[in-house]
């Protein structure tokens, strides 16, 4: 090899060797960015993976990296996992009976105005029965209409 093609080659390497450090030193590079540059007919190019998981569990092999960096940290990631889990299940069950409770609630003091107005008109009181009737009944029928008008 002649001495011309020597030096043309240390500096190709240089210039890309310099690119290398130049990329890893630079820490405001996007994930996924990729970086090229072009140096006499050689090019570098540098790809920024990055990785995301949703839920409480980390896919198999980062587990698998977890319980090789501290054995047992598999097992205590399964059990907060199965906690949550079950923290999870226990508010849902009170989301839906809080529901149910307000709803039925709603439905029976609606029907004792409702019972209370009719009463009411059969003791020959018809004002009281219709402000009773009128109090039982308007929110249910506007409830009725305002769910309907949010589908």
């Amino acid at each position: 090899m002649a001495k011309s093609e020597q030096v043309e080659s240390i500096k190709k390497k240089d210039t890309v060797a310099n690119a290398i450090n130049d990329a890893e030193d630079d820490q405001s590079e996007l994930a996924g960015e990729v970086v090229d540059e072009d140096t006499d007919s050689t090019s570098l190019q540098r790809f920024v993976q990055s990785a995301m998981y949703a839920g409480p569990l980390p896919p198999p092999q980062m587990l698998r990296e977890y319980e090789n960096i501290l054995p047992g940290m598999a097992n205590r990631i399964m059990t907060m996992a199965e906690e949550e889990q079950g923290i999870r299940s226990r508010d849902n069950w009170w989301l839906v009976f809080n529901d149910f409770a307000r709803i039925s609630g709603s439905v029976i003091v609606s029907l004792g105005l409702v019972a209370g107005a009719i009463y009411c008109a059969i003791i020959d009181q018809p004002a009281v029965a219709i402000a009773l009737a009128a109090s039982g009944l308007i929110p249910q029928i506007i409830k009725f209409f305002n769910g309907k008008r949010e589908k």
